[in-house]
């Protein structure tokens, strides 16, 4: 349908009653309420505010004064959200009870908000229509957006599923918006970063960006930090019905969902699709990495601080630009896979179960052994073959009556004591769910590590009898009701566990590290590759 169209159909609460509990319906009164909040007290304040919004949303008022009403709540609901948030990220991928629902009252606040935001829309354009109120409905619509946008960028902090129809409403109020000119309205806007003030399709296009940035394969403070740069990256893509079959995404505006790759789509895209495309804000991303590794500068035109990584930046540019072709097939699966997360205990179970002060004691004398005829059987390690039913127990180290012995770590040093038994790093069993030559997806129905992460260093191992793999957690999600998804990305099916530092020219060096050498796969041209932990080696 072409010119404008008749409001939006989105889901708001009805009006019932006439007065508010809390204070008098006037302006003066409740700010005077919203000033006297004890926002120090961060779990009363959240509570107040609940009910209010609730209250607030049911009360028969006008437009007018709706909108005033929710601007004088907007800083103090921000404000208590921020604080409830630090109960809840940062944590472990799958939450206890007291933390899921601080989270879930966290996403209320603002859903309740944006509902607001949403009546005001609506009351507007049924009492005197778009012309007469274009400066307000924008200013809704505006808010409406950025408050369902905080909600759908926690749920992906949390790899949860954005709340029901968040995505179909701002669909839907964009649309509204560019049909009846006013997308590129301005709107005064004090949460912003960067900037004074934004457009209605300035705040569209940074949620959009967030969708296909591929949000389940950054961590928590990266999407905050991702969602941050795109406040000023959204002059550096463009959004309309009509950009043509070479733009990259495609948005069904009736499905409450984020863009998709328009080279995955089976069908061409109907009338109710406007095109998505990110290629001029892949390329600058692309040139500003290039300028970043050449001089270590770069990112002017972009405004990127020198604390954004370039494994972040690297990960952008791929999400925005063209769809790389799967290079592998998966296939369904059942079992299970031995997983252990983290640097530290990869090391410690390919280390065959050794501590890394251990490991350490093991090793001094490694120098003089490599030259030693006598033990060179002794130290040879279990090839990628050794688990075969007709290799037999590699134990030459154990029984070589020439081995050395180490007699600090002896005497009971692969017996632990309860305690340091109950520090050392433990290995978990998810169920798989498919496989590729390249990976797993894995599944924990409960009892989640509590350190899994995305990007995070794992070894894997179908079997007790394979040595050990070294992968890398490429994305998370959690599917209701039944549990948490992982994608595992494999970066090379053994490993050589070993100690680095880092050696200064001028003072002291630091300390031994942990580090894991990956050997050569010349079939796809890898090098051997040494992870190291992200400090001092950054």
């Amino acid at each position: 349908m072409d010119g404008k169209i008749l409001k939006p159909e989105l889901k708001v609460p009805e009006q019932k009653t006439a007065s508010l509990s809390f204070c008098d319906t006037s302006p003066k009164a409740f700010r005077a309420w919203a000033d006297q909040l004890p926002m120090a007290n961060t779990g009363e304040a959240s509570r107040q505010l609940y009910h209010a919004i609730i209250e607030l949303n049911h009360l028969f008022l006008s437009p007018l004064q709706r909108l005033q009403f929710l601007e004088i709540v907007r800083d103090k609901i921000h404000f208590v959200c921020n604080e409830l948030s630090r109960h809840f990220l940062g944590l472990a991928i799958a939450l206890p009870e007291k933390q899921r629902k601080i989270a879930n009252l966290t996403q209320a606040l603002q859903l309740h908000l944006a509902a607001g935001y949403k009546l005001c829309l609506l009351e507007y354009v049924d009492n005197g229509g778009v012309d007469k109120h274009r400066r307000q409905i924008a200013t809704a619509i505006h808010r409406a957006m950025s408050e369902l946008a905080a909600t759908i960028l926690r749920s992906h902090q949390l790899y949860c599923p954005s709340p029901a129809s968040s995505w179909l409403e701002c669909h839907r109020m964009f649309r509204f918006a560019h049909r009846n000119k006013l997308a590129n309205m301005e709107v005064d806007d004090d949460t912003l970063t960067h900037r004074r003030a934004s457009t209605v399709v300035d705040s569209y296009k940074r949620i959009l960006l967030l969708g296909c940035a591929r949000p389940n394969q950054l961590r928590q403070a990266e999407l905050t930090q991702v969602y941050d740069l795109f406040e000023s990256w959204t002059e550096h893509c463009q959004c309309a019905p009509d950009l043509g079959p070479d733009s990259l995404f495609v948005i069904n505006m009736e499905k409450d969902n984020p863009p998709v790759y328009r080279s995955l789509l089976e069908n061409t895209p109907g009338n109710e699709s406007f095109s998505f495309d990110t290629r001029d804000l892949s390329t600058l991303l692309a040139e500003t990495l290039h300028a970043r590794r050449q001089d270590g500068h770069g990112g002017e035109a972009l405004k990127i601080p020198s604390t954004v990584s370039d494994t972040l930046l690297t990960h952008l540019s791929q999400a925005l630009g063209i769809l790389a072709k799967r290079n592998f097939n998966r296939t369904a699966s059942q079992g299970t896979l031995e997983v252990c997360v983290g640097l530290t205990a990869a090391h410690y179970f390919v280390a065959g179960q050794k501590a890394f002060s251990e490991f350490l004691d093991g090793n001094e004398s490694s120098h003089l052994e490599s030259d030693n005829l006598f033990i060179r059987n002794a130290n040879r390690k279990a090839d990628a073959w050794s688990g075969a039913h007709d290799a037999g127990p590699n134990e030459d180290r154990l029984h070589s009556a020439d081995a050395p012995i180490n007699f600090r770590t002896s005497g009971g040093s692969h017996q632990p004591s309860g305690s340091q038994d109950k520090n050392r790093p433990r290995s978990h069993h998810a169920l798989l769910v498919n496989t590729s030559p390249g990976g797993y997806c894995v599944a924990w129905e409960s009892n989640v590590p509590a350190s899994l992460q995305a990007g995070e260093i794992l070894g894997v191992r179908e079997q007790s009898s394979h040595p050990w793999s070294i992968a890398v957690v490429r994305w998370l999600r959690q599917i209701r009701n039944q549990g948490t998804q992982v994608g595992i990305e494999l970066l090379a099916p053994s490993a050589a566990p070993c100690a680095v530092r880092l050696i200064q020219k001028v003072g002291n060096s630091s300390e031994y590290l942990r580090g894991l050498l990956l050997p050569e796969i010349s079939v796809v041209n890898q090098a051997a590759t040494l992870i190291t932990p992200r400090l001092p080696f950054q």
